[in-house]
């Protein structure tokens, strides 16, 4: 709503560019099946995006779908402990509602255990509180949002996994939740594979380069990445093995417009960002003239 304010107030014409709020069985059924809408970007969750494709099915009109994720982060033995630490834990920016939050966290075994030592003490320091200017995680969209997220963490005990830190509502108001870590999970419980979109990492020990390649590619999900490690060959290598639109090595950075974002499997189907963007939201037309004395 403030980019609507800061246009109009630029000088952009009315009508160019239209804010349009509303719920989205309402506002965004509107939009989505208005005969005069020709083309869509949707970003959420993978429900409502392929709910959007067979809805515009039979109008051939160009969409680009961003999905969510649940991305790998993987740290070598040969790391920076400290820098991947700080990286592994940006999960915790904006509670963890962010869809390419590197959301499972693949730790070499040979460093396993004083690598989760640092993530835990960063996560302990954190503070929740319920002013936005003393607190270090979010609160919550909506009290929904923090029941799902209760309710994975609940899931992930039953599971068999281990709650090694956080875990709990700290508040009964304002829709906050504890930074939680989870070891033990299983890779196929529910919270292992699922987007939670909430302040919720996952742990794992992996042992070898193929293996961790398998168990980051095993998901439906294929958004970003992280890989830590101190070889170049082998993160040109991994990089090129993981199925994600994006791979950062060495820096859990968020996207930047200058560089496309796409997205593989069922995290979506195009690229925001960049050239990639520009390219989704013009069409090419070819132009040809017979150049002679009748054309003046």
């Amino acid at each position: 709503m403030e980019l609507g304010k800061v246009a109009h107030d630029a000088g952009l014409p009315d009508g160019v560019l239209n804010m349009v709020p509303g719920e989205g069985t309402i506002a965004g059924e509107a939009l989505v099946t208005d005969k005069h809408v020709n083309e869509l970007t949707f970003t959420g969750s993978k429900e409502v995006g392929f709910h959007i494709r067979e809805t515009v099915s039979d109008r051939l009109i160009p969409l680009n779908l961003e999905l969510g994720g649940k991305s790998p982060n993987i740290v070598f033995d040969d790391a920076d402990l400290e820098a991947a630490a700080e990286g592994a834990v940006k999960l915790f920016n904006n509670a963890g509602q962010s869809c390419y939050a590197g959301t499972r966290l693949f730790v070499a075994d040979e460093i396993y255990d004083a690598f989760i030592e640092r993530v835990v003490d960063r996560i302990e320091r954190m503070t929740v509180a319920k002013d936005p200017n003393e607190t270090d995680v979010s609160a919550l969209i909506s009290p929904s949002a923090q029941s799902e997220v209760d309710a994975y963490v609940e899931s992930a005990l039953e599971a068999g996994a281990t709650v090694t830190t956080g875990g709990c509502i700290p508040f009964e108001d304002g829709n906050f939740y504890e930074p939680t870590l989870i070891e033990d999970a299983p890779d196929d419980a529910a919270v292992s594979c699922e987007e939670i979109f909430g302040p919720v990492l996952t742990a794992y020990r992996f042992e070898s380069e193929r293996e961790v390649v398998e168990r980051a590619n095993d998901t439906e999900y294929g958004l970003y990445a992280g890989v830590w490690t101190t070889d170049l060959e082998r993160a040109n290598r991994i990089a090129g093995h993981i199925e994600a639109g994006t791979v950062t090595v060495n820096n859990y950075a968020s996207p930047i417009p200058q560089a496309p974002f796409p997205a593989y499997k069922q995290s979506g189907a195009g690229s925001e960002y960049a050239t990639a963007a520009l390219r989704h939201y013009t069409k090419v037309k070819n132009v040809r003239m017979a150049v002679d004395k009748t054309l003046r």
